[in-house]
């Protein structure tokens, strides 16, 4: 009976190729998973497009109704009241925009269009975003930190007071009294 040894040799081999094996099906793997992110993006925006595009046509219509009617001081053209962030007034013609971007977003699983606000639906808003900001508690007991922006509090309630505090400075500098 003649005994054979191991071949480290090609064991060796087999656990390098093994290894090289494992490394490329990671980087694959990598590749598939930022291939599948970008076409979902890539989705993402044709159906910004395809609603920025239904917007707009109904704006356009609307304008070339009241130009056709030669007449500008169609009611078309007037202000609603309504004003952008950047303070520009909305007009009669752009309400549409915002209906037609939802309706055309809401099917592709975008966001809600960004729409004009009076003054008070602004500072509404901004209220909101304030209250809606955390107060974090960290620890228990003797040892509870409660932190609202960064400032520790004594109490939770302290921390929510302050918030709300926050929030109606932030309202009262929307309507900028």
């Amino acid at each position: 009976m003649q005994v054979q040894g191991l071949d480290y040799r090609a064991i060796g081999m087999a656990q390098g190729h093994g290894a090289a094996v494992r490394i490329y099906e990671r980087a694959v793997d990598r590749w598939r998973t930022r291939a599948e992110d970008l076409e979902h993006r890539l989705r993402l925006a044709e159906a910004d497009t395809r609603a920025t595009d239904a917007g707009r046509l109904a704006q356009v219509h609307a304008l070339r109704r009241a130009l056709e009617a030669h007449a500008p001081f169609d009611p078309v053209l007037k202000t609603t009241g309504r004003f952008y962030a950047g303070g520009d007034p909305e007009r009669v013609y752009e309400a549409g925009y915002a209906d037609a971007y939802d309706d055309v977003g809401r099917r592709a699983g975008l966001n809600k269009c960004v729409r004009p606000m009076t003054a008070w639906e602004r500072a509404d808003a901004i209220e909101a975003k304030v209250l809606a900001e955390p107060v974090v508690i960290r620890g228990w007991g003797w040892w509870e930190r409660v932190t609202f922006r960064g400032i520790q509090y004594r109490s939770v309630r302290g921390a929510e007071k302050a918030r709300a505090e926050a929030a109606e400075v932030a309202r009262q500098e929307a309507l900028g009294s």
